[in-house]
């Protein structure tokens, strides 16, 4: 994976509220993705769910544990890289533990970590709790990072009625050689959610199914700023503190209507509120006193409607609409942590006000025997959308402009010819514009958003015969995109080729081989954010399966 981009991504995470920040569809609804630092809303909704450790492994046909075994997983590559995996599950009637240790080195760049979760299951109600340690060490010319993040949580589910906390705790601390100056930024998140569906109701002669939750997430940050050695008591400013504290909430209500066998009418609702308080920061310069600086306290709420409907046309072809309307916060990055990209600084802005989306989507699902496939065309009108401006002085700030608007479709499609075969693309357009800007300068006014590439792509070809051998072959496409609402400077566009193919050797061993950048790309990895992508990468490992010996 990215080894040096790591790092940053963390700095980026201490300071970005989880995917509660921004709006939170309706249970059963797409979630719109969350732009990039700093864009509008310029990604079309996916279904797709996150990816996991084991992603990899599954596309390289070395499945994951069930239960009762015990795994191990070990590799070297280039750049002196070495991984080691241990896992272990164990399933006792309706109690389930699983144990995960991991251990990962890449000059320069290190992990290690561990996960244990355990589960009950119990008639209709199911229980369940985590925790896991992750540890990154990242040192580079440009910079040394260490990373510590404890995450935890659990749920309860019975019936219809789902509930679940979560946390994490992080700590960052970054050094740059070419710098005097040190940053230490802890960060914590808690968390919980609630839903509950009231099952199949008959109401004026119509099927239908209510849902209502609610869901709150509470994050608070800081970050610090000092000398890593003794400076002259000239230096402008020695010590710089901030402080926030960060909390969003929604509560939703959303009713199905099973209209005819063929078609599902649903409507409803989401109450979103956002506030950040007690926002602080404390300089000292020199030897003199430390003062505090204190940030304005900012808060919004909207009623945010839903309408969705999906039509039945046959048993192989469906088609979707969705109209919604969604708030998308400022994350504690954007209110406080300025930014660098080179030589050129992006400054924060404490008074940045959310972001209100209105938009919609239709498309069709396809599947067809060996095809399965579906599009999305979206359209999202913005108010207030965050991006950067260029100053007077040369740099960056973010600000609220005044309304962009977002158009575009999004595919995706899989193709099995055979058994041991399958095919995947997908292919995302998105047209952002700068309709009105606001406060800012009327130059950006036909612009693209900042950090809003217009076309991304994918393609993904694997042949899967557990007897013989597994190869995947993966071709990934980001386009061009601007740093700035100006559209000044921009990130330019790169392909990045994978490959990986793995062997059953023996009964409970199977090897493996993955390159990562097969054509040694160079591209910055990560935006706003001077991070070279890695280099060609080969990893060879070796994969034991304590159940099939």
């Amino acid at each position: 994976m990215i080894a040096k981009v790591a790092s940053l991504v963390a700095l980026l995470a201490t300071f970005v509220i989880s995917a509660r920040a921004g709006a939170q569809p309706a249970a059963g609804e797409h979630q719109q993705a969350q732009p990039a630092e700093g864009s509008g809303a310029q990604e079309a909704p996916t279904d797709a769910p996150p990816p996991s450790e084991d992603d990899l492994l599954r596309a390289a046909g070395l499945r994951p544990i069930s239960h009762d075994r015990v795994e191990a997983l070990v590799s070297a590559g280039t750049h002196s890289t070495r991984d080691a995996r241990v896992r272990a599950t164990e399933r006792h009637g309706g109690l389930g533990l699983e144990v995960t240790g991991r251990a990962t080195e890449s000059d320069p760049r290190e992990r290690r970590g561990a996960t244990a979760r355990i589960e009950h299951e119990h008639g209709d109600s199911h229980a369940h709790a985590f925790g896991s340690y992750d540890r990154i060490a990242d040192g580079t010319q440009r910079q040394i990072t260490a990373v510590h993040t404890v995450r935890y949580g659990g749920g309860w589910q019975r019936g219809r009625l789902e509930t679940r906390v979560f946390g994490d705790s992080q700590q960052l601390h970054e050094e740059r050689p070419a710098s005097p100056r040190e940053w230490t930024i802890p960060t914590s998140t808690q968390g919980a959610t609630a839903s509950l569906r009231s099952g199949r109701l008959v109401l004026g002669g119509i099927d239908q199914e209510l849902v209502v939750g609610a869901d709150y997430t509470r994050t608070t940050g800081s970050t610090a700023e000092e000398p890593s050695h003794d400076l002259s008591p000239s230096m402008s400013i020695v010590v710089r503190k901030r402080h926030a504290d960060h909390r969003f909430f929604d509560a939703f209500l959303k009713d199905t209507l099973h209209v005819i066998e063929s078609l599902d009418v649903s409507g409803g609702f989401v109450f979103e509120g956002w506030k950040n308080l007690g926002a602080i920061e404390t300089i000292r310069y020199g030897t003199d006193e430390a003062m505090d600086l204190h940030f304005p306290q900012m808060q919004d709420m909207q009623v945010s409607p839903r309408v969705g409907a999906l039509y039945r046309v046959s048993d192989e072809l469906a088609l979707r609409a969705h109209g919604y309307r969604r708030m998308r916060t400022p994350t504690l990055l954007e209110l406080y942590q300025p930014i660098q990209l080179g030589s050129e600084l992006t400054a924060a802005n404490a008074l940045l006000r959310p972001e209100s989306i209105w938009g919609g989507e239709l498309g069709p699902d396809l599947a067809a025997g060996p095809i399965e496939a579906r599009a999305v065309a979206f359209w999202n009108e913005i108010d207030s959308p965050i991006t950067s401006i260029a100053g007077a002085d040369g740099g960056r700030t973010r600000m609220n402009l005044g309304h962009a608007r977002v158009t575009g479709i999004e595919t995706e499609a899989s193709f099995r010819p055979a058994k041991p075969w399958l095919a995947t693309v997908s292919y995302t357009f998105a047209s952002s514009t700068v309709t009105d800007p606001g406060t800012g300068s009327a130059d950006v006014v036909g612009k693209r958003l900042a950090q809003a590439p217009r076309q991304q792509a994918a393609a993904m070809l694997t042949y899967d015969d557990p007897r013989r051998i597994t190869v995947t072959g993966a071709v990934r496409y980001i386009d061009r995109q601007y740093v700035d609402a100006a559209n000044t400077q921009s990130l330019g566009a790169y392909t990045l080729v994978d490959a990986i193919a793995a062997r059953t050797l023996t009964r409970g061993l199977a090897g493996f081989v993955t390159v990562e950048n097969l054509l040694d790309r160079r591209y910055l990895g990560q935006l706003g954010l001077d991070t070279p992508g890695a280099p060609r990468t080969v990893q060879l490992g070796i994969r034991i399966d304590s159940a099939r010996f």
